[in-house]
């Protein structure tokens, strides 16, 4: 018995019903790892992580006061993303992000960690 669809978006639906989605369990296992991976000073950088719907970061960003922070909140594994193949975003604003993972200012030993926490995913899935 063959499957008869309508349009694009009813194949999609059916894809997902039948393989499931895996951009939500990506996104929380690759959150997980850059926990496990980011460098931990006051742990302001690694509070700085979020998960957001669509593609672009939102404006969250706190700053380097020197205070301790906890970890960020876990994305749900139970978030339901659209079946319109909608983007995610994973991200940090913090200000220096980029010169810690290049190794930049002190921080050779913590280089490439975002790199290292997509290897681990890429490994996984």
């Amino acid at each position: 018995m063959g499957i008869k669809t309508s349009s694009l978006e009813e194949v999609g639906d059916i894809l997902l019903s039948s393989f499931g989605d895996y951009k939500v369990a990506i996104i929380v296992d690759l959150f997980d790892n850059l926990m496990e991976t980011t460098p931990v000073n006051t742990g302001t950088l690694k509070y700085n992580w979020r998960f957001a719907r669509g593609d672009s970061a939102g404006p969250f960003r706190q700053p380097n006061t020197g205070d301790s922070w906890p970890e960020p909140p876990r994305p749900s594994e139970n978030i339901r993303i659209g079946v319109k193949w909608e983007n995610i975003s994973l991200y940090n604003n913090s200000e220096y992000i980029v010169k810690v993972n290049n190794g930049e200012g002190g921080n050779q030993n913590n280089q490439n960690f975002i790199q290292e926490a997509l290897a681990m995913t890429d490994a996984r899935f």
